[in-house]
């Protein structure tokens, strides 16, 4: 089942081949099915519907996870990924009074429009917020560390 595509295979092929590959972990263990079954708090029968494919909750699909010493398995899909710093630029700022600023890009302009927010008499005429070519520099910068952290993931599976 190398060969699956988990984009466009049956439900059912996806949980066959999880419960081989945690059935796998498990022998390759030497744990037993019984002393699993006490580690996780699971039913030995709900252990034998897992290794067969079958549909399990997610609650003890988790206790088999982290039994096994697995749960990193899942860590993607349970945490959410940090925001990009292209997020937190573009993120409205906010002050304690006042409302808040949207900062506005302009693909055209090398600055930054200010709406909805007080004027600030002190930024009156100076440019505001990045210009352009730093901005595609920290996407660009952002990219090549989302590649590697993809290839680091795909390097411990």
């Amino acid at each position: 089942m190398r060969n699956l595509n988990v984009n466009t295979a049956p439900i059912a092929s996806l949980l066959k081949a999880m419960g081989q590959r945690l059935d796998a972990l498990r022998i390759k263990q030497g744990i037993k099915n019984e002393d699993l079954a006490t580690k996780s708090g699971v039913n030995r029968n709900t252990l034998t519907r897992l290794w067969q494919g079958k549909p399990v909750s997610s609650e003890n699909l988790f206790r088999v996870l982290r039994a096994l010493g697995a749960i990193n398995l899942i860590t993607a899909a349970v945490l959410e990924p940090p925001p990009s710093p292209i997020d937190l630029l573009d993120a409205p700022q906010s002050k304690k009074s006042g409302k808040a600023k949207t900062k506005v890009y302009s693909s055209r302009s090398k600055s930054v429009k200010i709406e909805n927010g007080p004027r600030d008499p002190s930024t009156e005429g100076a440019k505001t917020g990045l210009v352009k070519a730093d901005r595609e520099a920290i996407q660009r910068r952002f990219q090549k560390k989302k590649l590697s952290l993809n290839q680091d993931q795909e390097k411990s599976h």
